[in-house]
């Protein structure tokens, strides 16, 4: 014994078997019982080559971090297992273990099947996802041959489909997992340390017979050579990395109604796969307005006065909806009857307007000035006048459009003003 580990030594009968740590009794070990396996072959123990190791056995070990593996023996051969359990610094892995030994039925060529596997998300890996997050597998649908050296499953990432019969490890460009008779799923994190943003396609292979190509070399699709055995590829599934998006935003162009249904609301859309070199037009636009007004494009024209609602989502599933509210009113080509001049100038404008106002006869004016969700951004309330000339400021507001709203008495005027620096 050697700080935590023990050694053991058996006498392969040429079958294959199934070895786990496992608890001892009733009591349960898992949460302490870290435990990893790495059997040698070898006429004495200063000469041992290493053939398999496992460190957990279910998937990224949690929860359960014991060992286990398959192990193809060869009849008459020394082996020599190490079992070692976890510790460091403080951290030492506790609880009583026994070694769980199962002889597996041999599985031949014939039999090997790749079972039923598929994404969902449309196959969208965010920035930041692993793979395995989008990737649904029936682990009992998979037939794996268990002859050696090398036999279990492989996840392959390609540029590229692979052809049924052609070895995933010969096409270029390729990822995999590791080669295991334990169904794993490959964990590629889309953060731009793996693989690149774009287009790729994912297929699981079964394979049996396979040697290493070097064996000092990690057991994947490019190191093994089945050709002395037999491999079976599943369908090559279509799969997206997105890189990290922006959020979703809107600047809407309002033209307000001047008299019944030709308002119009056109937004420019920023964010998620809108940006370059995206296109807006991938985006789902969902609108709602007065008197069940609905519509699902980016632009939506012949609009009454009202308030209109869109939710703005990214098929991509990357980044959050965006939802906004935007306030259409009658335009003020249809002035109050009182009104004779109303100008305001520049419009466009940096911040600085100025109002020009020229009443048939006096009135008490009040002039609000709203923003795009219908908020009052200014007030201002002048008094009774006949003609008026008032300058305002609207450089602490954000760039977009606003609405100038005069009350003339007890009529309305409207004008639309845009700010742009």
């Amino acid at each position: 014994m050697v700080n935590n580990s023990l050694w053991y030594t058996f006498i392969g009968d040429g079958n294959t078997y199934h070895i786990e740590t496992v608890p001892c009794n009733a009591s349960n070990y898992i949460d302490d019982g870290d435990t990893q396996m790495l059997i040698f072959t070898g006429d004495h123990c200063a000469d041992l080559s290493p053939i398999i190791c496992n460190d957990d056995l279910h998937l990224n070990g949690d929860p359960d971090y014991r060992a286990g593996l398959d192990l193809e023996t060869t009849n008459g051969q020394n082996y020599y297992m190490l079992i070692d359990g976890f510790a460091v610094d403080t951290l030492i892995a506790t609880g009583e273990f026994c070694i769980q030994i199962t002889l597996l039925p041999t599985i031949t060529c014939a039999s090997a099947a790749v079972g039923a596997y598929s994404v969902f998300n449309n196959g969208v890996v965010c920035f930041g996802q692993n793979l395995n997050q989008i990737i649904e597998i029936d682990p009992g649908s998979f037939v794996i041959p268990n002859f050696g050296p090398v036999y279990g499953m492989v996840w392959s990432i390609t540029t590229a489909p692979i052809p049924a019969n052609t070895w995933p490890g010969v096409i270029p460009d390729v990822a995999s997992s590791l080669v295991s008779p334990i169904i794993n799923v490959v964990s590629a994190v889309n953060n731009g340390s793996g693989l690149q943003p774009g287009q790729y396609y994912l297929t699981a292979s079964v394979v049996a017979g396979g040697v290493l190509i070097n064996p000092a070399a990690t057991e994947r699709s490019t190191n093994v050579d089945p050709g002395g055995g037999c491999f079976v590829n599943g369908p090559s599934l279509p799969i997206s990395f997105v890189p990290n998006l922006a959020a979703l935003s809107a600047m809407p162009t309002i033209s307000h109604p001047s008299s019944g249904n030709d308002g119009s609301i056109n937004l420019t859309v920023t964010g998620g796969l809108a940006d370059p070199p995206g296109n807006p037009s991938a985006l789902s636009y969902t609108w709602s307005g007065p008197n069940g007004f609905t519509a699902s494009t980016q632009h939506i024209t012949g609009l009454a006065a009202g308030s209109y609602l869109v939710t703005i989502t990214d098929p991509s599933g990357c980044v959050a909806p965006f939802t906004a509210s935007y306030t259409l009113e009658t335009s003020g080509l249809n002035d109050p009857f009182l009104v004779k001049t109303l100008d305001i100038s520049p419009n466009p404008t940096s911040g600085a307007l100025l109002l020009n106002l020229e009443l048939i006869a006096a009135a008490d004016v009040r002039i609000e000035i709203l923003n795009t969700l219908g908020q009052v951004v200014q007030t201002i309330n002048t008094g009774k006048h006949q003609q008026f000339n008032h300058s305002f400021d609207l450089s602490g507001q954000p760039n977009g459009t606003y609405l100038l709203r005069l009350t003339i008495g007890q009529d309305i005027a409207l004008r639309r003003i845009v700010l742009h620096r």
